[in-house]
């Protein structure tokens, strides 16, 4: 109880805290978000894969951030009771005039697929992920030169719903 005297009357002020039901339908939404925030922290995302998840975040209709985005994938998954198989530490790497080496870090094969285009907001062109513990790994060939690319990497096993954010590069000239 608070005493407290305000324009010259004196009452007392009770704090009943609030009824906050805890059903199990709340506890599963807790758990949600719960794993969701602790797989950010914890899964090793590498400051390239979070720029991922920006510029995924961007393309979005409503403001979000890429922690947001990741959030939303991961909660949406486990919703759908399928299963979030972490992919982290993207490098890309010998980019050449017409060719590229993409590498990922997965903890199990779970039918990787990569999806890339020019446009981000079109990646139809699918690159099988090639997988050797403990990551896919992937040869991109017939790429034009001097020419930005975007593409992103989801996993397409059944009841797996993992994906990562969307990468760029850009070939070389000559």
């Amino acid at each position: 109880m608070i005493y407290r005297h305000r324009k010259k009357v004196k009452d007392i002020k009770e704090y009943i805290k609030p009824y906050n039901p805890k059903t199990d339908d709340q506890d599963i939404q807790r758990d949600y978000l719960k794993n969701a925030v602790l797989a950010w922290k914890t899964d090793g995302y590498s400051d390239l894969d979070i720029e991922a998840w920006k510029l995924y975040a961007s393309l979005q209709k409503k403001n979000l951030s890429g922690y947001n985005m990741f959030i939303r994938e991961k909660i949406n998954a486990e919703k759908d009771g399928k299963r979030w198989t972490k992919l982290t530490n993207c490098i890309i790497m010998s980019i050449e005039t017409n060719y590229c080496f993409i590498r990922m870090k997965v903890t199990s094969d779970q039918l990787g697929i990569l999806y890339i285009g020019t446009s981000k907001y079109s990646m139809l062109k699918e690159y099988e992920m090639n997988f050797m513990l403990p990551e896919y790994w992937c040869d991109i060939e017939d790429l034009t030169k001097d020419t930005k690319y975007y593409f992103y990497i989801a996993n397409t096993a059944v009841g797996e719903a993992a994906r990562t954010g969307i990468y760029t590069f850009k070939t070389l000239k000559d």
